[in-house]
């Protein structure tokens, strides 16, 4: 495969964190980028967990913890119960987080179809409801994920 040369300016703070992790690495700042363009742009099983989809919906799920309201408009709900079958195909969370994501899938699905409709409201984000969202699991396996791929916190 043939390489193209690719000229970019950064702030001097992150050519400064590039250096760093080059020398720690034992590899040259081209490598190292190399390697960061294409771990953005690879495609694995896996990497619905580091999107940034992912980080859009699990930051509106934690945003509608006890508010049932929702002013997003219909292509947005459709935009976040895509993002939550991707999250449901992939399969790779634990059964007690699949089965938080099927029932907020549930209620997606639900919410789209009376979109529009008086006192529609969502039940996952209801507090102390039947079908309440499981926040501290979330939250627990987002920490555990971040700490198994040694996110720099």
């Amino acid at each position: 495969m043939k390489s193209v040369p690719l000229h970019v300016r950064v702030p001097e703070y992150l050519s400064d964190k590039l250096n760093v992790e080059s020398a720690d690495s034992g590899t040259s700042n081209s490598e190292v980028l190399r390697k960061i363009i294409s771990n953005h742009y690879t495609v694995t099983e896996n990497d619905i967990y580091n999107s940034n989809k992912f980080i859009y919906l699990t930051s509106w799920i934690f945003q509608k913890k006890g508010f049932p309201q929702d002013s997003s408009n219909k292509q947005t709900l459709i935009d976040l119960k895509n993002i939550t079958l991707e999250v449901i195909k992939n399969n790779s969370l634990p059964s007690n987080l699949m089965e938080e994501f099927e029932k907020l899938l549930f209620d997606l699905q639900r919410f789209i179809a009376a979109y529009g409709t008086e006192n529609n409201k969502f039940r996952f984000c209801v507090l102390y409801h039947e079908d309440t969202f499981d926040y501290t699991g979330l939250a627990d396996y987002i920490a555990y994920k971040a700490f198994e791929n040694r996110i720099q916190l």
